[in-house]
């Protein structure tokens, strides 16, 4: 098996690639804390996810598992205009017991603010 390097990982993360699992496994050979971000998130990453599962093909648990797995990331960065707004977002999906349900109709209400200028999710 080729071993995959932090920033490869991560980049994989970011981009929605599932199964999410195998990445998380490999990223916990690393240690939590860096120094810089490695990759940046940015609209169209949680966008596409979205998108994804409003076509049906990843579930609202899929969805809740990538957030929850880039939620707090010290190699995760955000753009400096949407930061605030991006990890909001990160935050919504990733805990559906406190925010509710992801569904169709609220998938479809943060794809719409990820097109908004400015970004401010719900």
């Amino acid at each position: 098996m080729q071993i995959r390097g932090r920033s490869e990982l991560v980049a994989l993360l970011v981009e929605g690639r599932f199964p999410i699992e195998p990445i998380r496994g490999e990223l916990a050979q690393y240690p939590w804390d860096v120094e810089e971000p490695l990759v940046f998130l940015r609209r169209e990453h949680p966008g596409a996810v979205l998108q994804r599962f409003v076509r049906g093909e990843l579930s609202a648990a899929q969805v809740a598992s990538w957030a929850a797995a880039l939620e707090l990331r010290d190699d995760v960065g955000f753009t400096d205009q949407d930061s605030a707004a991006l990890q909001r977002l990160i935050f919504v999906l990733a805990n559906p017991e406190i925010n509710g349900d992801l569904t169709f109709e609220s998938a479809r209400v943060l794809l719409a603010a990820l097109e908004a200028e400015p970004l401010d999710i719900p």
